[in-house]
């Protein structure tokens, strides 16, 4: 059984928040960065949904369906697991990993690898052209229908990251702050309380202004 224990109330510079963490810790396998993200951090407040109980297993299939589902709305887009990410980031064929995340969430932490912001991306396909180009958000949704602009306007080698950050917690990867610091970090942010999965070991932060 999976247990969740709550945080005291943090204080980072003038914004306040707190966060729920999972025991356990995450592996840490890939480490290459090349960053590009905001230097803001927003104000978040901690989870606190029915989702944060369950257990790995339950969130997992929970994530699966709701992955499958957003599907719909892209349905040209090849998906990519984590494990296959794993696979492609320590292979020598170059790749982009496209966050296609707001800069708040970014800021919180991002995957690590050579990413890129979706607002950097856009008009600069053709440097990336003999890259695999992963795209990524919170659980694939917002990423999957970025990918199939990406396809319907010819780009090659497009991918989704399958579950996205969410499922790349589960499986316990490693995330780092998205700033010039490139710390670790096990802080994620999951956007809503409904996407409040993350895997054991993370901490779950949310915009606390989202409905």
């Amino acid at each position: 059984m999976t247990h969740a224990v709550r945080t005291s109330l943090l204080q980072t510079s003038s914004t306040s928040y707190s966060v729920r963490t999972r025991l356990s810790t995450p592996r840490f396998r890939n480490r290459s960065l090349l960053i590009m993200a905001s230097s803001a951090l927003p104000p978040v407040v901690s989870a606190g949904s029915a989702e944060c109980d369950q257990t790995l297993s339950s969130r997992k299939e929970t994530l699966r369906r709701m992955y499958q589902e957003s599907q719909k709305a892209f349905p040209a887009v090849q998906a990519i697991t984590c494990d296959q990410l794993q696979d492609l980031l320590q292979a020598s064929d170059p790749v982009v990993l496209v966050d296609v995340r707001s800069p708040d969430e970014q800021q919180v932490s991002i995957l690590p690898g050579n990413v890129v912001r979706k607002e950097d991306f856009d008009g600069h396909h053709k440097e990336y052209a003999n890259h695999k180009i992963v795209t990524y958000c919170t659980i694939g949704a917002r990423s999957g229908k970025y990918a199939q602009q990406l396809v319907d306007q010819g780009v090659p080698q497009v991918y989704n990251l399958e579950g996205s950050i969410i499922a790349w917690t589960q499986e316990g990867n490693p995330l780092v702050r998205g700033d010039n610091s490139h710390t670790p970090t096990t802080q994620v942010h999951t956007f809503g309380k409904q996407w409040d999965l993350v895997g054991d070991g993370y901490q779950s932060i949310q915009y606390g202004a989202i409905q």
